[in-house]
């Protein structure tokens, strides 16, 4: 049997829910994650994003203004 932990204070985000808070399309947030430019994971075919991917993704866009 095999054994995990599994953090239930972790949260995990749809791409919708991250379009909401942003104010970007859906489109948008999904072209990110197939580019590779917001971190994210697939169960089946729903993709979630981790709390920290999206705030490395907030940061790394906003470097430099």
């Amino acid at each position: 049997m095999v054994k995990f932990d599994i953090d239930e204070k972790e949260k995990y985000y749809s791409p919708r829910e991250i379009a909401e808070r942003f104010g970007v399309s859906n489109t948008a947030v999904n072209s990110w994650l197939q580019q590779g430019k917001l971190e994210g994971f697939r169960v089946g075919n729903r993709w979630r994003v981790r709390k920290e991917a999206v705030f490395k993704f907030v940061n790394e866009s906003t470097e430099g203004r």
